[in-house]
């Protein structure tokens, strides 16, 4: 993982019922139900504003590097080490899932980084490292990094396809249930929280600040439905609706040792 990052996320596609008083019981469907967001802009559009705030990082004009972190869910560093990280920044390729998508790229810091292991069942392409961004589409219509992480790869995972959807499934349902019931061991060990926080303060930050909203979309009784959209073999991405309210949920293959796949969160569509 590379970089600071704020937590923020999606979440993919099933039926929920009121079980249990107000919780919502959390199943995942194969089709969505209903029209999802759709963008305003081609990814191209955040590959240029992207390339552009790498270029103010460097040339330490940190005004719209900090408008640019106030809507994104991943921060980016405006001083000397995000100077030295970032530079080179070279975007590799992008892919559109749905309401979310995947930017591959390269930079000083993914160039220095050691030799990656293979994540079991995810035949990357090619032998050079690569970053990648998480993306999904924000309530002004534009694609936005997701967070909470910036992962490096062993190699390209773009044009590859999921072997199967069932572990993802698995841990979709996992994390959202845990939002849902505040259930900070199940948060800690199925989701990515922010680098070197302790479960505690991982839980404190995640569960009672970034999900609270989502806590009460869960737990107020009204219809929610969360349904795949799409991915390849390293990303899965889910649409979630409760009521009014459409996020994107990414999940993400892990390697070893940890478990097989953790939630990068929920990124919200909908003002």
């Amino acid at each position: 993982m590379r970089r600071g990052a704020v937590l923020a996320l999606a979440v993919a596609a099933a039926v929920f019922a009121g079980c249990g008083g107000n919780k919502a019981t959390i199943k995942v469907s194969s089709s969505a139900s209903g029209s999802i967001p759709t963008a305003k802009e081609p990814v191209s559009g955040f590959v240029k504003r992207l390339t552009a705030i790498e270029a103010d990082i460097q040339a330490g004009r940190c005004g719209p590097v900090s408008a640019f972190n106030k809507q994104s869910g991943f921060a980016l560093f405006c001083d000397a080490r995000g100077k030295l990280a970032y530079s080179g920044f070279k975007v590799l390729g992008t892919e559109v899932f749905g309401t979310g998508g995947i930017l591959e790229f390269t930079d000083a810091e993914v160039k220095k980084t050691s030799k990656q292991k293979p994540t079991p069942g995810v035949k990357a392409k090619g032998n050079q490292e690569v970053g990648v961004l998480t993306l999904a589409v924000a309530p002004d219509g534009r694609y936005t990094p997701t967070g909470p992480a910036s992962p490096i790869l062993n190699g390209s995972v773009i044009g590859t396809k999921p072997a199967s959807w069932a572990g993802a499934d698995a841990n979709a349902v996992i994390f959202l249930k845990a939002i849902r019931d505040k259930d900070c061991k199940a948060f800690f060990r199925y989701s990515i929280t922010p680098r070197g926080l302790p479960e505690k303060q991982a839980c404190k930050q995640g569960l009672d600040t970034a999900y609270a909203a989502l806590h009460k979309d869960l737990t107020s009784g009204q219809k929610a439905t969360l349904f795949r959209q799409s991915g390849n073999a390293q990303f899965y991405f889910y649409g979630l609706r409760t009521g009014k309210q459409f996020r994107t949920l990414v999940v993400a293959k892990n390697p070893p040792p940890g478990p097989a796949f953790l939630a990068f969160g929920t990124f919200r569509a909908t003002k």
